[in-house]
């Protein structure tokens, strides 16, 4: 599942780069955003196995998938600002919120299509992207991490974590369920 995962992943970064390859802002560092996606795919796989090794029918899996990826979706920064510290919290154990704000800094730069400025004069800016996902957190997310905030390591921290998390919980579920 993982090769496949990764396949698409990789694929899917390269169609994107090569379609927005001589656009500003220019693209940054394909291989690392390539490299990131393979990292976010595998513990995305782990967490599909995780939730397919908790239950005993297909059938379940498929019911538990939606109800586990909506979360993601709205706790990632993007669809909504996260405004209560203690929905902060709870994103700090999903994988699209630090796969978002990873891509984010190694992108570094993006278009807004709201003036940033008010002397800017436009309806587009090229803004910083780390600061502006980092806008999409409670304050209280600074205050967690420190100097931390908004870097890589500590996005790649946390996905190994919940990586981890994911694999222990995936070998302790098919401990319970074999027979021997």
């Amino acid at each position: 599942m993982s090769f496949f995962a990764i396949l698409q992943a990789t694929l899917f970064t390269l169609i994107i780069y090569y379609r927005y390859d001589s656009s500003e802002p220019n693209w940054n560092d394909v291989f690392s955003t390539i490299t990131w996606m393979i990292l976010v795919t595998f513990s995305a796989t782990l967490m599909g196995l995780m939730l397919s090794s908790l239950v005993d029918k297909p059938e379940k899996v498929m019911s538990i998938v939606p109800i586990s990826l909506i979360p993601q979706i709205m706790l990632a920064g993007v669809v909504a600002k996260i405004t209560n510290p203690v929905v902060e919290i709870i994103s700090y154990f999903t994988i699209a919120r630090w796969g978002t704000e990873g891509l984010s800094i190694i992108q570094k730069e993006v278009y807004s299509e709201y003036p940033v400025q008010e002397s800017s004069g436009g309806l587009t800016n090229i803004i910083d992207s780390g600061n502006q996902i980092k806008n999409q957190f409670h304050s209280s997310y600074s205050d967690n991490f420190g100097d931390l905030t908004n870097s890589i390591e500590l996005d790649f921290t946390f996905i190994l974590m919940l990586s981890s998390i994911f694999f222990i919980s995936i070998f302790i579920a098919l401990k319970k369920k074999d027979s021997l």
